[in-house]
């Protein structure tokens, strides 16, 4: 994917960058990653890949985790999706960890940062996207196909948009949003959505660089953080903290709050139970 890239080894430029987004009046949407050499790939791609399944295959490996998933899910929920919604099924097992097509994105920076910042290697970063550039420019590249189905699904959360556009055939060369009707708490404390590929013979690296044009580079931001000096990524985890960004409020629960005592070790003092302010 081509981005313009700015580097931060600080708190303070972190925070200048953020301040920019905010000031850009732009619907940024963001994504951590550990390094920022990452390629972005959803858990499918990721998992087929391990195990050296061609992508000519995706959409069938696709269909038949979906089947399988849906015949035993009443084993362990009191409550399933319909038969007949695609998409919130999909939300599900990215929930609970299947391999989906779905990448997960958040509408907070703070958020992305602190995904990325936790699970840091010498460097991370934050791709940061413009969600609305990115809706019109597919709506206007697929005219036909989204106008069909605006006639039929107007907020686009029902089966017909999922066949039209992500189960196509031929497959459409797309990243756009794909998200469930009903929000799962986590989706809802993380400000979360999910983007989706509409080709899954490619990439979703691959299906955005037929959206993306040069031009449009400005639309897509990768920050860049130095991570390599320990007390500068101690002092990004204090401030995130400070604003109740941590594990602990992220992800709801005893698992959250245990998770969230790793990080805990980069602020001993508070750790300890005194004031940071002392």
């Amino acid at each position: 994917m081509k981005s313009e890239e700015k580097k931060v080894t600080d708190w303070s430029g972190i925070w200048k960058i953020y301040g920019e987004l905010l000031a850009s009046k732009r619907t940024w949407i963001f994504r951590g990653v550990s390094n920022p050499t990452y390629r972005l790939v959803t858990s499918l791609e990721r998992e087929a890949e391990r195990f050296g399944i061609k992508k000519a295959v995706y959409p069938e490996i696709e269909k038949w985790l979906v089947r399988y998933f849906m015949r035993q899910a009443h084993h362990f929920l009191t409550g399933v999706p319909a038969d007949d919604d695609p998409i919130e099924w999909r939300a599900l097992m990215q929930h609970h960890g299947a391999p989906t097509r779905l990448l997960d994105w958040s509408y907070s920076f703070l958020v992305g940062l602190y995904f990325t910042v936790e699970n840091a290697e010498k460097t991370c970063g934050v791709w940061c996207l413009d969600l609305h550039w990115l809706l019109r420019k597919v709506e206007s590249k697929f005219k036909k196909e989204f106008r069909t189905v605006l006639k039929e699904d107007p907020s686009m959360k029902k089966a017909v948009f999922f066949d039209s556009i992500f189960d196509a055939s031929p497959p459409l060369d797309l990243v756009y949003s794909l998200n469930p009707h009903r929000l799962n708490p986590r989706l809802t404390i993380q400000q979360g959505l999910f983007l989706a590929a509409g080709n899954l013979t490619k990439s979703f690296e691959e299906n955005f660089d037929t959206i993306q044009e040069d031009v449009d580079r400005r639309r897509v931001l990768k920050v860049v953080i130095d991570t390599s000096d320990v007390n500068a990524k101690s002092e990004i985890l204090r401030h995130l903290h400070r604003m109740n960004i941590n594990g602990a409020s992220l992800f709801p629960g005893l698992d959250g709050f245990a998770q969230s005592l790793k990080t805990m070790l980069a602020m001993p003092d508070i750790l300890k139970g005194r004031s940071p302010f002392e």
